[in-house]
């Protein structure tokens, strides 16, 4: 059988602006199925694999860019040539640091069941005075929200700084992309080796005085200036110095053709009906330093805008129809006019990135909308061989919003299959041809992968990230896996 608790009276779920979905209209309350239901059919991926323009679910992911200034010059950052160019007279680069009004207004309108903020874009945030107050406003403001930064650890000395990270940070990681001073100086393009790993120790030593304790990770970005050294060399050499902190390593990303490495032939190669259409204009919202809205977070030129916070709220952004003619655009592949336009996604390697691209990204804020999701509630699932048609349906629906496409194939499957009632039958019918319409959009990965393996390369690698795991993000990652 199944067993679910949930809170029967829940009828709807409101979103700043935003309606999942209203049982005002009826008398009766939403039953668990139809309330579940009906936060699939407005889900990001639902959207997304749907071809739909409007998103009835909020941004899951934003990113708030405090500056798109940055003290570093990184051999593989397309920062130092591109940003923002020939947008005034002069064809200066405009930058800029978010005043801390500006910040207060983007917090205070972002929409409930976003998941995680970034306080970053192409830009070391720590050089923004406001820093401090900005992370301990957004925490104090919308404590449920992941709040996350990177930084090139630069400015670490600050005690200002580190206190914030420590008390209001969930995530935060710092680049470093050289286990020794001479490799590590050319990656930056500056002579900070010994200023940073000198921060990096004693902000060590203060994250292990601290009662709380954000997940931090070094990022390192495996390139050509430090290839000579392998994954497990650089594990080790962080392991020695910082044992309770991860290493991630991930490989070179493009800037959308903008940067040095990281290019594909795949982007002449491959027809382009059969590039992927990418996830990110479905579930992520970006605000430039002056309150523009960018088309993507991972774009380097910031030239062309979706709106502005200065004049519309980000609810109003999110559907408006510059946003919706993104979609479109991205749907039908007309790659070429959105090149014209400003709009590089055609040549983006994150493009062929499964791990960006996929369910998982989509689910982000799942367990906002739906509490029965959150591995530490009382709310548990429970299927055994004598579950009823009924019980496959609902478990169906509690995958689909996790992202776990596989169990909730089988479940809705079994709900097809087994059930007498027509009607739990047929949405376990529709729901099955749901989850394929998620596979579907990975129905050239063939010949992306021939593409990649044609030039070296392979969709396993590219934006892979391996993974060096401290002692306490392993027991995290067994607690959530022992809670679901």
């Amino acid at each position: 059988m199944l067993v679910v608790t949930m809170d029967k009276g829940i009828a709807a779920v409101s979103v700043r602006k935003f309606t999942l979905f209203d049982a005002s209209a009826s008398s009766a309350p939403l039953s668990s199925l139809d309330r579940l239901e009906a936060l699939c059919r407005q889900s990001n991926m639902f959207a997304w694999a749907n071809q739909e323009i409007t998103v009835a679910a909020p941004p899951a992911l934003m990113y708030i860019t405090i500056t798109n200034a940055c003290n570093h010059k990184c051999k593989v950052c397309a920062w130092k040539d591109t940003m923002r160019r020939g947008r005034n007279e002069s064809g200066e680069k405009q930058m800029g640091l978010m005043s801390y009004e500006m910040f207060q207004r983007c917090v205070d309108m972002i929409p409930d069941g976003v998941a995680r903020v970034y306080l970053q874009k192409t830009g070391e945030s720590t050089l923004n005075p406001d820093l401090p107050r900005m992370m301990k406003y957004i925490k104090t403001q919308r404590p449920e929200i992941e709040v996350a930064m990177h930084t090139n650890g630069t400015r670490l000395d600050d005690p200002e700084i580190v206190e914030s990270i420590l008390n209001y940070l969930d995530f935060f990681s710092i680049s470093f992309f050289g286990i020794d001073r001479e490799t590590y100086n050319t990656a930056h393009g500056k002579k900070d080796y010994d200023l940073v790993l000198g921060n990096a120790s004693r902000f060590y030593e203060s994250y292990k005085k601290s009662f709380r304790k954000p997940r931090v990770f070094f990022d390192y970005v495996g390139q050509q200036t430090n290839q000579a050294f392998s994954d497990e060399e650089v594990f080790q050499f962080f392991r020695e110095r910082f044992p309770d902190f991860s290493v991630g390593i991930h490989y070179t990303y493009n800037f959308q053709g903008f940067g040095e490495e990281g290019h594909l032939n795949i982007f002449e190669k491959l027809p382009r009906e059969q590039f992927p259409v990418c996830v990110l204009p479905w579930m992520s919202f970006t605000i430039l330093w002056d309150g523009k809205v960018d088309y993507c977070f991972v774009e380097p030129q910031e030239l062309y805008y979706l709106g502005d916070v200065n004049h519309s709220t980000i609810a109003e952004i999110w559907n408006s129809p510059p946003y919706q003619e993104f979609r479109r655009l991205f749907i039908e592949k007309r790659f070429d006019e959105m090149k014209a336009k400003e709009i590089h996604c055609g040549t983006c390697s994150w493009l062929f990135s499964q791990k960006l691209n996929s369910a998982g990204t989509l689910t982000l804020s799942a367990n906002q909308f739906a509490p029965e999701l959150d591995g530490e509630s009382p709310h548990k699932t429970l299927i055994d061989v004598c579950a009823s048609g009924e019980d496959h349906l609902l478990s169906g629906y509690l995958h689909y919003l996790r992202g776990e496409l596989g169990e909730a194939f089988k479940d809705f499957y079994m709900a097809s299959q087994i059930s007498p009632v027509d009607g739990i039958k047929k949405k376990g019918e529709e729901w099955f041809e749901q989850v394929k319409n998620v596979f579907a959009q990975k129905k050239n990965i063939e010949s992306w992968e021939n593409c990649l393996q044609e030039e070296g390369e392979s969709l396993h690698r590219l934006h892979v990230t391996r993974y060096s795991h401290a002692e306490s993000d392993k027991e995290l990652e067994k607690k959530k896996r022992a809670a679901v």
